[in-house]
């Protein structure tokens, strides 16, 4: 699984230092100018990362692949680069510039091509059978297919809806989705139960059969509460239960386990919230929103303002500082109607923007790095897209 999904960040050389000249508290929002440096800066990462000449030299692009020390171990999660360029592609802002949208046309679709071709296995399965490589795979692929879907030619659509299908049954024959015969799910951490939840919902948005939404709502319930005993301490938890239906009011986590005490990890809840902001993005599902603002608050009592370092020590799973990346934070700004974040948002956006790009620059080599690509930066530009009603966006 993706372990300190964030911690690469904190070798920035964290400071206040970092926060731009002459950004104020409150922060003009411009949901159409946001979009379009969100689509520029993710796209400078890629072109970084994807070659040793303007990196480190420890990542590049070759082949359909996205290198590192560590690929073989985290493959899954390093065909999110490919999912990020599928989001970059579909956005309309390269549309004028041919060349680099075709490039991010064929990062998109040989990367995804290539991972099929050399991971999948008889029995519907990617990668490793021990590990969670399946989940990985098919969150950025799911995504990546209704993205491209205006240029997948018949032949690739079966492909990779095939892919997506037979990796579902195989995550239900095994028990890490729910299994009718045996009346049994697994639930493994807050996280990756979260994880699933938004994999369905997009194989349910791909095939567009009603079974993958009934998945997608018992998944959804079963993250959120287990089945008790069995599951006792995971799942939903509050540490101020609201009172408004959005959750805006209130605080919550899901919990997440290594040594047999659920409970709460900072760093967890970060890329939980960041998982909750992509599912509420793609399905406007107020259910979402609502916990989307639990986990963003969860995180905000523990988040210095000057510097946007995020304390996320003393977690169940996980001890560090980190700053605040996460989507999440656009979301309950521009589609949540959370004010009092709308006035920082130019400020944390451009501290995301700055670490994502030292660490292509410094070839910071973790799942979460490459994995952030999309479900952080992407996930960001489509909500400020969707913020901005298709208003034109300033010109590059």
């Amino acid at each position: 699984m993706v372990r300190n999904a964030m911690r690469w960040l904190v070798l920035a050389g964290l400071g206040a230092g970092l926060v731009p000249a002459g950004f104020a508290g409150e922060v003009k929002a411009d949901a159409a100018a946001l979009a379009r440096q969100t689509a520029d800066s993710t796209l400078e990462c890629l072109e970084i990362i994807s070659s040793t000449a303007r990196n480190s030299g420890a990542m590049y692009y070759a082949d359909g692949i996205w290198h590192s020390p560590n690929q073989e171990k985290s493959w899954g999660t390093h065909t999110a680069p490919a999912a990020a360029a599928a989001g970059l592609w579909r956005s309309g802002l390269f549309d004028q510039a041919p060349e680099k949208k075709e490039q991010l046309r064929r990062w998109a679709l040989d990367t995804f091509d290539r991972a099929i071709k050399d991971h999948r296995n008889p029995d519907g399965s990617f990668g490793d059978k021990l590990s969670p490589h399946t989940m990985f795979f098919l969150v950025e692929l799911a995504p990546t297919y209704l993205r491209m879907e205006p240029v997948l030619d018949a032949a690739r659509k079966e492909v990779w809806k095939d892919a997506l299908v037979k990796g579902v049954e195989y995550m239900v024959a095994t028990g890490n989705l729910f299994n009718e015969k045996t009346k049994r799910n697994w639930y493994a951490n807050g996280n990756l139960e979260l994880d699933e939840t938004v994999l369905l919902y997009y194989v349910f948005k791909v095939t567009g059969e009603e079974k993958y939404r009934e998945m997608f709502e018992r998944q959804l319930a079963f993250t959120l509460s287990p089945d008790k005993p069995r599951w006792r301490n995971f799942g939903l938890h509050y540490d101020d239960e609201p009172g408004r239906p959005d959750g805006s009011d209130g605080k919550g986590y899901l919990a997440e386990n290594i040594s047999g005490h659920p409970g709460y990890d900072g760093d967890y809840t970060h890329f939980q919230s960041a998982m909750a902001a992509k599912l509420y993005v793609a399905s406007g599902d107020p259910r979402i929103l609502r916990l989307v603002n639990l986990f963003l608050n969860q995180i905000m009592q523990h988040v210095d303002r000057e510097t946007w370092i995020f304390d996320a020590t003393a977690g169940s799973r996980h001890s560090t500082a980190m700053p605040l990346t996460t989507p999440a934070f656009t979301v309950a700004a521009l589609q949540g109607n959370r004010r009092l974040f709308l006035a920082d948002l130019e400020v944390q956006t451009q501290m995301t923007f700055a670490h994502y790009k030292k660490a292509a620059k410094e070839g910071w080599i973790h799942p979460g790095m490459y994995r952030g690509l999309n479900e952080e930066l992407v996930t960001l530009l489509e909500s400020a897209l969707q913020a901005a009603e298709k208003s034109p966006a300033p010109a590059p």
